[in-house]
């Protein structure tokens, strides 16, 4: 893989065989639960090409290069084709799945970071097809191949009816702690009544995980001209139950501020994370987190807390 993206290197640079955009991004990290700082550099690579009226081609490469350290990962690597009517994608791409905030039963392709919910996510080796069968609904199917034959299929119905979306899904995959592959109906909804309202009823097929019910809402205010918003979203399972509280303010165009907290019906208080979002131009930014982890093992953390303060600048 890294020889092919030399490659590539070569025949953008040298002899001009498409025309393209780099973005280079690096990361400062001061990590003081871990005593730990990286430079993290990200370059990426896009090709567009519009054909017809909607017709489009799209190609993309992402890659993060670790200061120090010789290897690459490569975090996007894949092709896209648009027609009127459909999209094919294949390669390492970003698969979104779900519209649940912190527990999307449907999202099978993604690991969840509860410190930041909007973090990029990296991209699965994958063949993803959607296909509008019209202007209010649309099929979607993804397939994640594995090279230790954990396979992950996932089909997805969606139409719309007024402000709501409607979503049926199936979803096939091998789940590991239970050693087995699972099957499931997901049926989904998001919608706007003046408040969000969001949910997810999940009916697995010859598994040993009950079924399960996510349900979410937000809401947001106007404060002295900046926005207030809250958020919330639940997770019923036959055992227990989990609850997720969010709260974001703007204090202005430059800065804001989130809190979370999650906890379960068993396990009291999980989690409780503090983030400030600091724009300081249109190229750099700072985040400032604080995260309590009450109970590490949910997060496969073997820290109790960290403190980070992370610059990103781009060019």
């Amino acid at each position: 893989m890294t020889k092919l993206i030399v490659l590539f290197y070569i025949l953008f640079n040298c002899f001009n065989v498409f025309s393209y955009n780099i973005l280079n991004e690096s990361e400062f990290i001061l990590d003081f639960s871990h005593n730990n700082e990286e430079v993290l550099l990200k370059h990426y690579i896009s090709y567009e090409d519009y054909l017809k009226n909607s017709d489009y081609f799209n190609f993309e490469l992402g890659i993060d290069i670790k200061k120090g350290d010789s290897e690459v990962f490569v975090k996007r690597f894949f092709v896209e084709q648009y027609k009127q009517n459909y999209k094919l994608g294949f390669g390492r791409q970003r698969i979104i799945w779900g519209n649940s905030l912190y527990f999307n039963k449907t999202d099978i392709f993604n690991s969840n970071d509860i410190t930041d919910l909007k973090k990029d996510k990296n991209g699965v080796d994958s063949v993803f097809v959607s296909y509008s069968n019209s202007f209010y609904s649309r099929t979607e199917f993804a397939y994640k191949f594995d090279s230790n034959n954990d396979d992950i299929y996932a089909f997805r119905y969606t139409w719309i009816n007024q402000s709501f979306e409607y979503m049926i899904n199936f979803l096939e995959y091998y789940n590991v702690n239970l050693n087995e592959n699972k099957k499931e109906f997901v049926l989904e909804f998001k919608g706007d009544k003046g408040i969000g309202i969001w949910g997810q009823i999940g009916f697995q097929l010859d598994s040993k995980i009950d079924n399960n019910l996510v349900i979410g809402t937000d809401y947001s205010w106007e404060i002295n001209q900046n926005n207030l918003v809250f958020s919330y979203e639940c997770n019923v399972e036959k055992n227990n139950h989990s609850d997720f509280y969010g709260l974001s303010y703007t204090i202005n165009e430059f800065t804001a501020v989130n809190f979370n907290i999650l906890t379960n019906s068993n396990l009291g208080k999980v989690f409780n994370g503090l983030v400030y979002n600091f724009i300081i131009d249109d190229f750099k930014s700072m985040d400032v987190s604080y995260n309590k982890y009450f109970d590490k093992t949910m997060f496969l953390s073997n820290n109790s807390w960290d403190f980070k303060i992370v610059f990103k600048k781009s060019v």
